[in-house]
């Protein structure tokens, strides 16, 4: 609880990033927070779809995306 206490600090205010020194330097610019966002739950689902062909389980036939085992 002390660490809590300890840290508190890091959340009173927002954080700024400022990354134009990287972006003048090397022409890095962030990726769009939905794209991040899109990219990361696609390698998931991806990653989630090649394990269960691996283990033997497949898609229910909902669209819900839920896994369940072969019957």
């Amino acid at each position: 609880m002390r660490e809590l206490i300890e840290m508190r600090y890091e959340f009173e205010e927002p954080f700024t990033v400022d990354s134009s020194r990287i972006t003048e330097g090397l022409g890095a610019t962030a990726t769009p927070v939905e794209e991040a966002l899109r990219h990361t739950l696609d390698s998931y689902r991806a990653q989630g779809k090649a394990q269960g062909k691996a283990q033997g389980v497949r898609q229910s036939g909902t669209d819900s995306g839920r896994w369940s085992p072969h019957p």
